[in-house]
């Protein structure tokens, strides 16, 4: 709906569409919760998400499997069944003002694909969260509020 953005920020994340072994896996882990059901993440999923330095600590690990179970077994099977389709050739369509967050220690998104990101969508910034993972809400709420918030501050004058 470009003529209702605003703004768009767009957080540890990918323009590209996923890898053959991925969209397998996917489809293996989804006829898997489909036989057995949805018991929630595993731990050494949840910890490649986090900063390395995180990757102990229970409380963290706790809230990411609880907000799992909140969101249950539909909520799984609509994430492992999205079609991500190639999304850079429409990047240069983006319009509104755009700020990409990448952080540091993100194992599952690189920083070239978050430069991809903010090279493809004209005048879009792009900031580095250091010290932090893939979970950048969780793990530095202040930094993202931060970012998103002096973007939003100077995008608007």
């Amino acid at each position: 709906a470009p003529a209702r953005a605003r703004g768009l920020v767009l957080m540890n994340t990918s323009a590209r569409p996923d890898r053959p072994e991925v969209v397998k896996r996917n489809q293996n882990l989804i006829a898997l919760t489909r036989g057995q059901g949805f018991n929630g993440l595993s731990r050494p999923a949840l910890e490649k998400a986090l900063h390395p330095e995180r990757r102990s600590g229970a409380t963290l690990i706790e809230r990411m499997q609880a907000m799992a179970a909140r969101l249950g077994t539909d909520a799984f099977l609509n994430q492992l069944a999205l079609d991500r389709a190639d999304g850079r050739p429409g990047l240069s369509r983006i319009a509104c003002p755009t700020l990409v967050i990448w952080s540091r220690q993100d194992e599952l998104r690189s920083e070239e694909e978050a430069r991809e990101l903010a090279d493809g969508i004209p005048g879009a910034r792009l900031t580095v969260i250091e010290d932090c993972g893939h979970m950048t809400p969780l793990e530095a709420p202040e930094a993202a509020l931060s970012a998103i918030t002096n973007w939003q501050l100077e995008s608007c004058r």
